[in-house]
């Protein structure tokens, strides 16, 4: 898969120090929705294995721990962001079958080779336009 080129993603690369800043500081509440995404794949995990695909993973500080507690067989992350990616590989390291690609969300939707039993997406799809959505 090849990284995003067009003009209408440099901002949003640009500008992942400024969103992480407002996750981090829990603006957007990020932990309580993510303590129900944590519930969510424990009962997925519990039903047996499952594969998740990512779209605009961010640097997955937030659903690293859900994974690792109810781990996917496989995950795929996709994001514009080559910072938050590069992040994303710290936060994901211990677990196994995991690919992180530097692609648009509709791009990666287009690309994939392979199902997935839960395709996530957490604060990104706004990015879309209508069609897009």
């Amino acid at each position: 898969m090849s990284a995003p080129t067009t003009d209408e993603t440099t901002l949003f690369r640009q500008s992942w120090t400024l969103y992480d800043s407002i996750s981090e500081m829990n603006y957007m509440f990020h932990r309580e929705i993510y303590a129900h995404i944590a519930a969510l794949l424990s009962q997925r995990h519990a039903g047996g294995p499952y594969s998740l695909l990512d779209l605009g993973c961010g640097n997955t500080r937030f659903i690293a721990p859900c994974l690792k507690t109810a781990t996917p067989s496989r995950y795929a992350g996709v994001d514009l962001s080559e910072a938050a990616l590069k992040e994303a590989r710290e936060y994901l390291s211990g677990l196994e079958n995991v690919a992180l690609h530097h692609l648009d969300m509709l791009q990666a939707v287009q690309a994939a080779d392979a199902s997935f039993e839960v395709i996530f997406s957490g604060f990104a799809v706004h990015h879309l336009d209508a069609a897009g959505k």
